[in-house]
């Protein structure tokens, strides 16, 4: 999607179909007071980080619709999911000797005190939040989720740990900027030595041919390089320069319009694992942006046996409230991102759709289709 750099966008909402809400979602997301990675290393038998040492906590966290501020009095309740393994279900300990249980006087911290199997990859947590807004007496509900990945270091394997030291939300303009990392293991233990490619790329959706400058084939459309012209995410190394060291990017609030997704490829330029490159993925969200934007969907969001259409539409809020009601203040492009993480360029004919309300038809979105929604200056 367009960051600041590309003119006019004043906000981005990005959605999958099968999540889109009928009604508008509160602003809802979990913090964590680790990184959301775990590695373990068959030499020693050892996790990093140790959760029997040192448990990780998710907090569920809502802001207020007007504000946009932390509002921990209008969260009336958090139910904790999680899917592990094969298995899923609900967390509903308080015990604190439990591996997972939940604490706080809404059940809005789960606390996991225990490592992950080491045959598994990880585990995914879901908060299904309740918030109560007070002045309209009405209450809203959202669901977020986050994955907690677990990458076993088995010898003679190259792995690519990614991660974020600094958590992936700005909220009340905390942090000064996002730091997402990504760390080459070779044979167990984190490498420092081989000569590497890490290049990092940005969501865009400008990037709809292969002659763009800024497309690369490894990403598909829809992606674009991070060069070193490219003032809101800092790299530490640039597109295509060879280096010994991991990667590491800064990324400015600025360059964060409501969401940003972001991916790195590093690959070993020598070695027994030359040319095979390593994928990281992240995704931003600046919960200070100007503006926020709710899908809703009328007519519902799932479809069935590939059939039938739905209505999209597209509403922006500031500080104060809804603004542009009738759809003449902004520009709204609609686009869709496919399985495989490129750009559609044959949604909507063009590779979007325009307006302030669409018609999406089934046969136009595969299983795991994400929606994306750019408001521009009208």
């Amino acid at each position: 999607m367009a960051a600041s750099e590309d003119t006019g966008v004043v906000a981005v909402s990005s959605i999958f179909l099968s999540d889109i809400y009928d009604v508008r979602p509160i602003s809802a997301y979990i913090k964590s007071n680790k990184a959301l990675s775990q590695l373990y290393n068959p030499a020693d038998s050892t996790y990093t980080p140790n959760y029997k040492v040192s448990p990780i906590v998710l907090t569920s966290v809502v802001l207020d619709p007007v504000t946009h501020k932390e509002n921990p009095a209008g969260l009336s309740s958090v139910i904790w999911s999680y899917q592990y393994k094969s298995d899923y279900g609900t967390i509903t300990s308080t015990n604190s000797s439990d591996d997972w249980y939940v604490s706080g006087t809404k059940g809005e911290n789960l606390n996991i005190k225990n490592n992950f199997g080491i045959d598994s990859d990880g585990a995914t947590f879901t908060a299904l939040i309740s918030y109560t807004d007070s002045d309209k007496n009405t209450t809203a509900t959202n669901s977020v989720s986050v994955k907690i990945d677990l990458r076993n270091l088995v010898k003679t394997s190259i792995i690519l740990n990614t991660y974020s030291p600094t958590g992936y939300n700005i909220v009340n303009s905390m942090p000064s900027s996002i730091s997402f990392n990504g760390d080459l293991y070779i044979n167990g233990t984190i490498d420092s030595t081989t000569k590497r490619k890490n290049d990092w790329f940005r969501q865009d959706t400008s990037v709809l041919t292969t002659d763009n400058p800024l497309y690369d084939s490894r990403v598909g459309l829809g992606w674009a390089k991070i060069l070193p012209s490219y003032t809101g995410a800092k790299p530490n190394s640039d597109y295509g320069s060879i280096v010994t060291t991991s990667a590491r990017m800064q990324i400015l609030p600025e360059d964060i319009i409501n969401v940003e997704s972001y991916r790195l490829i590093t690959v070993a330029t020598e070695g027994e694992h030359k040319n095979s490159p390593q994928h990281g993925f992240f995704t931003a969200y600046n919960f200070d942006s100007a503006l926020t934007i709710s899908i809703e969907t009328p007519d519902g969001s799932v479809f069935k046996n590939g059939n039938g259409s739905k209505h999209l539409k597209g509403v922006v809020y500031n500080l104060v409230g809804e603004v542009d009601s009738n759809g003449t203040l902004y520009n709204y492009n609609w686009y869709v991102y496919k399985s495989d993480g490129t750009l559609d360029t044959t949604f909507g004919g063009s590779g979007k759709k325009s307006g302030k309300t669409i018609l999406v038809d089934s046969s136009e979105i595969d299983d795991n289709s994400q929606l994306t929604l750019e408001v521009t200056d009208g």
